[in-house]
């Protein structure tokens, strides 16, 4: 068979007249005389494409449209309509509609147009399945790790995996939040969107609008509406100012009600990170109790690389022969004084700043097959931690504002770390006014009391 075709519209002519031509070009074809019975066709049959009629009784072809679209943002929906109605055809093309066909309908133009469709379909499936052997390669498997805390993540994954339950990675930068986050996507829900939006990089009114769209019959749809079926990740949660957090919450509590709140009820997955520890937040008022409690249904606290050493050498192994690849030159070996040097230093940017520092001592290995202790960061060959802190090497993707908010906080919370959380001396130390740093430790997200990781609960 060519497919599997759904044909919505309330007359029941028009259903069985396209079933018998789609028939016979060997397509499969289902009827639905309404949008409630496409909603649930969609979720319990593979559906390739969709004729819907714009007018329908009750639910209208928009309203439907807009429902099918947020379960499966990919699927191909082809509007009818009669010459009346053409420019709001028009317009749920702009709402993500595949293209439309005028009433009455000719049938060389619907096989034409189901062509396209089913073509499109078959192009963003392949697109998908490539795109999943890519992360494959470079997200879920840069889990690694031997010491018990790792162990139990690994174990932990494919039971949360298929959950709709919202889960909140919580550690210090660089210990790889978004990479489990990316390996729980795609366990549960491979093939699906996966929208990230970062807390820390926008003020009140454009968070709003990068979450929920832009209002009015010109808005664009948000990050909700983007992620479809798929996963929304909020990075550094505890930066997404008070106002936006009482929003989320009502998205949360209304499509969990259990009465149904309209397309976004269920559709897509939750999860979120955290470098600050929330539940100091949530005492300081400064994050939402209705939220945390919300978000805190599936707790992973990921220790920084500095507790869990016995990893080290197995991210070694993996950068080393990674950074090999990416360069298409042989792999490079660790002299046995860079790599004592490696396992002695506190790595205070985690894995992150391991990998960077790997990628600098292949660059100035260039020549040689072994790297030694010279080809190391200043801070590496030191043994300790610098003062001004090491930024943590830019991750594919990450922006100049994402590095500079990191670099921002970091500094923070070393400069906090050593003044053992007195803000007074912190302060002094990056030699900024006590009360440009609370503004700070505000903005970013960071407790006023002690919120190392040590503390988290």
């Amino acid at each position: 068979m060519n497919g599997n075709i759904l044909v919505v519209d309330d007359e029941e002519g028009i259903r069985e007249l396209l079933a018998a031509s789609l028939g016979e070009e060997g397509y499969t074809v289902f009827g639905e005389p309404g949008g409630e019975g496409a909603e649930q066709r969609i979720r319990t049959d593979s559906i390739d494409c969709v004729l819907l009629d714009l007018v329908l009784p009750g639910r209208g072809g928009m309203e439907t449209l807009e429902a099918l679209l947020t379960s499966e943002p990919e699927l191909p929906v082809v509007m009818m309509t009669g010459h009346a109605s053409v420019e709001t055809a028009v317009r749920a093309m702009r709402q993500g509609a595949f293209d439309y066909l005028v009433k009455p309908l000719r049938m060389e133009a619907v096989s034409v147009v189901v062509s396209k469709a089913m073509e499109s379909r078959r192009l963003r499936q392949e697109c998908h399945r490539l795109r999943r052997q890519v992360d494959d390669r470079h997200s879920a498997r840069t889990l690694i790790g031997t010491s018990d805390s790792m162990r139990e993540i690994f174990r932990l994954i494919p039971r949360v995996a298929p959950s709709f339950s919202p889960v909140l990675t919580c550690g210090e930068a660089g210990v790889g939040k978004g990479r489990v986050i990316r390996a729980l996507h795609e366990g549960g829900r491979p093939g699906t969107p996966f929208v990230t939006v970062d807390c820390t990089t926008m003020e009140v009114a454009g968070l709003e609008t990068a979450l929920f769209g832009k209002p009015g019959p010109d808005g664009n749809g948000g990050a909700i509406s983007r992620a479809g079926s798929g996963s929304l990740f909020l990075r550094d949660v505890g930066a997404m100012p008070l106002a936006v957090q009482a929003r989320f919450a009502e998205f949360l509590e209304a499509r969990n009600s259990p009465a149904p709140r309209g397309p976004d009820r269920k559709t897509c997955r939750v999860m979120a990170s955290s470098r600050t520890n929330l539940d100091i937040l949530r005492k300081e008022g400064r994050f939402r109790e209705d939220l945390f409690y919300r978000l805190h249904v599936v707790c992973i606290d990921i220790p920084p690389l500095r507790e869990r050493r016995e990893d080290i050498p197995a991210y070694l192994t993996y950068f080393l022969k990674k950074t090999a690849e990416s360069l298409e030159i042989p792999t490079k070996t660790m002299s046995t004084e860079a790599r004592a040097q490696i396992m002695d230093y506190p790595w205070p940017g985690n894995v992150r700043q391991l990998e960077n520092a790997v990628e600098r001592a292949f660059s100035l290995a260039y020549g040689r097959e072994v790297i030694v202790p010279q080809d190391l960061p200043a801070e590496v060959q030191a043994g300790k931690s610098i003062l001004i802190p090491w930024l943590a090497g830019k991750a594919q993707g990450d922006s100049l504002p994402e590095i500079l908010t990191a670099f921002e906080q970091q500094m923070l919370l070393q400069a906090l770390e050593r003044s053992n959380w007195v803000k007074t001396r912190a302060a002094a130390i990056l030699k900024i006014k006590r009360t440009t740093l609370i503004e700070k430790m505000k903005r970013l997200g960071i407790p006023l009391k002690d919120g190392r990781w040590q503390s988290w609960a």
